[in-house]
């Protein structure tokens, strides 16, 4: 495991997003009563495209350290 940080938060990202579509009463009696896939796939892409913008001044030092090398 390379970056610790990095694997983790993908992980969160993969379950934010699935508990994102779960609907139901939740406050009352913690009742699960229906799932929406599209939400979960929204907050999925959603959440993604800001870990990727986050990531990005990252991914553009390591690639221009990896090519200064060569």
């Amino acid at each position: 495991m390379k970056n610790f940080y990095r694997n983790s938060t993908y992980l969160l990202l993969i379950i934010i997003s699935f508990v994102a579509g779960i609907a139901g009463k939740f406050p009352k009696d913690f009742r699960w009563t229906t799932y929406y896939p599209m939400v979960s796939i929204k907050a999925f892409f959603i959440l993604s495209l800001v870990l990727i913008v986050v990531a990005l001044p990252e991914i553009l030092f390591e690639f221009v350290q990896k090519n200064r090398g060569k």
